[in-house]
């Protein structure tokens, strides 16, 4: 055998890190791990490394990786160790082994310092996550699966992500599946977030209206359309119609939202799968339904209007509603101990109340079941960019073991939540399986900002004598009317996603363009109007691209109000 095929590669790790090192080590029979007596690794120094060689002296004969985040240079270790820095996220290990044992094996016998000349260049592998993360879930899904069949002998996995989930997929209540025709998801604590998004008051809105809505929502990355009631107006009647026809336009899952005993009758009658949301008023109604559908329950009773303010006062009723729902035959049940809004009644009271629950889920006082996180409840009642309430409310349901994370769009100002939602649920639960904070993953719920500052600048003693001064004629705001008589109307179709400019002539519409690129828009114009002048192709430009720009940021757009 060859002996570079047999070099055993050992990791150098703390203590705190030590128990997901230890996963990736079970991998294969080549790596081995040794604990450094330091809590992070990270604080490390030349010596400790020397002192664990000097105690465990078989370590000489392999590879040594040491932490990425250490600071100090490797190269000032004594000579004869081979000792390379591995990558600074734990996440990025399995990679970063692979490659390393793949360029071990390779019968052109690379030297070391070859070898370490490739690790060095090879880089962040943050853009592969992406890639990896439907191969971990789809892997993940294949063993739920099997276990749920009673299969004895479960395959070896190729994803460290799931080496310990076994346990976790064996236990009722705490997932399950959603099967509708060719539609099928997984709901629970150890799979992605649900996304749910709302048709708000559905009854009191057009057919077609709904079918543009709900379409767009699906594409934004919705699992299932929420068709919302309007309280205290019963109408099954239209329930039925607006479900069926959502279902037969977009075969999608779709969830019924009411606490009317006769709306959810009619709804579940037309094909919802899931019930929003059974509380102690309408609970009796729990013995004429189906067991296999879904049911969120919460620590309320709408009919008498309560809804405990006590975090624990809610916990308490939300133990009652899941014991009535198991006794009457339901496997599929998600906790909803309610979000509040922020400062009245407060968002941290109710944040108790989740933690709580989750707190009694992992002691096993209440069975495992998933739980409910409703976003627009913060994001509708807070004057703030939504796409950073929906991050942080991804992280705290992911912590809290969440099953489905809701949204609306129903404010200007919440558009875009389905899609911000759909990308920090992806996030925060790439980062649990990775067992890492929600960076360096290759999603991101930056809209405005970014990680990397890299922006060039000029020399400025190159251009220094290259500066043109501002002629005297030429103020901002100034505009000269374009001499054809031909002007131009831009506006912005928010929940379309297009920008829609209509050319005129003296009053009269001539023209009308629409698009969703502000480039391609101006190429459109110009070849349709060339005669145009400079100043004003400058000015369509400028306008296009800030209305391409509200768009993209779900901004407000105003033409020429360039205070906005």
């Amino acid at each position: 055998m060859n002996a570079r095929h047999s070099t055993i590669i050992w990791l150098v790790t703390g203590e705190v890190a030590s128990a997901s090192v230890k996963k990736i080590v079970h991998l294969d029979d080549r790596t081995r791990m040794i604990i450094a007596p330091v809590s992070v690794a990270s604080f490390l120094s030349r010596r400790d490394i020397v002192q664990l060689v000097e105690a465990n002296p078989s370590i000489q004969e392999g590879i040594i990786i040491i932490p990425g985040s250490i600071k100090w240079n490797e190269d000032s270790l004594r000579s004869g160790l081979k000792v390379l820095k591995g990558p600074r996220q734990l996440h990025d290990l399995p990679g970063y082994l692979k490659m390393l044992k793949d360029l071990i094996s390779n019968q052109d016998a690379f030297s070391f310092d070859e070898i370490k000349e490739m690790m060095e260049k090879r880089g962040s592998r943050e853009r592969d996550l992406p890639l990896r993360y439907p191969e971990i879930i789809n892997e993940r899904i294949r063993l739920y699966s099997m276990i749920q069949d009673g299969s004895k002998v479960l395959p070896s996995l190729q994803n460290v992500e799931n080496q310990d989930i076994v346990e976790n997929l064996s236990k009722p209540f705490r997932n399950f599946t959603v099967e509708q025709k060719n539609n099928t998801i997984h709901i629970g604590r150890d799979f992605p977030p649900a996304i749910m998004a709302e048709i708000i008051n559905a009854p009191e809105r057009d057919l077609v209206e709904i079918r543009e809505e709900s379409a767009r929502f699906l594409e934004a990355g919705a699992d299932i359309i929420d068709i919302g009631c309007t309280p205290g107006v019963s109408k099954p009647d239209s329930i039925a119609e607006i479900i069926n026809y959502v279902k037969d336009e977009h075969s999608c899952l779709v969830s019924i939202d009411s606490l009317d005993e006769r709306e959810i009758i009619s709804g579940v009658d037309a094909g919802a799968s899931v019930i929003l949301s059974i509380d102690e008023g309408n609970s009796d109604i729990l013995p004429s339904l189906d067991t296999d559908l879904v049911l969120v329950l919460i620590p309320t009773n709408m009919k008498v209007g309560k809804l405990p303010a006590h975090p624990l006062e809610r916990v308490k009723k939300l133990e009652g509603l899941v014991g009535k729902a198991i006794d009457a035959g339901f496997t599929k049940l998600l906790a909803d101990p309610i979000l509040n809004s922020p400062i009245v009644p407060g968002t941290m009271l109710s944040i108790e109340a989740y933690s709580a629950f989750h707190r009694l889920t992992k002691e096993g006082t209440i069975p495992p079941i998933p739980m409910f996180v409703g976003g627009s409840n913060v994001t509708e009642m807070i004057d703030a960019d939504s796409h950073g309430i929906n991050a942080l409310l991804a992280v705290m349901g992911i912590e809290i073991g969440v099953g489905i994370l809701f949204t609306t769009e129903d404010s200007h100002k919440c558009l875009g939540s389905v899609s911000e939602m759909a990308t920090a649920a992806k996030l925060t639960f790439m980062a649990k399986m990775k067992g890492s904070c929600p960076k360096n993953l290759g999603f991101d719920a930056l809209r405005c900002k970014s990680k990397h500052p890299t922006i060039p600048l000029f020399d400025k003693k190159a251009v220094l004598p290259l500066i043109v001064k501002k002629p005297a004629n030429v103020s901002k705001g100034h505009y000269t009317a374009d001499p054809s008589g031909i002007y131009f109307k831009i506006m912005i179709d928010a929940r379309k996603s297009t920008i829609q400019v209509a050319a005129y002539n003296k009053s009269k519409p001539i023209a009308y363009f629409e698009g969703i690129s502000a480039e391609i828009l101006g190429k459109i114009i110009l070849d349709r109007f060339p005669s145009l002048t400079k100043e004003h192709l400058l000015y369509l430009g400028r306008e296009l691209a800030r209305a391409e720009d509200a768009l993209e940021h779900h901004g407000a757009f105003v033409q020429d109000a360039l205070s906005l």
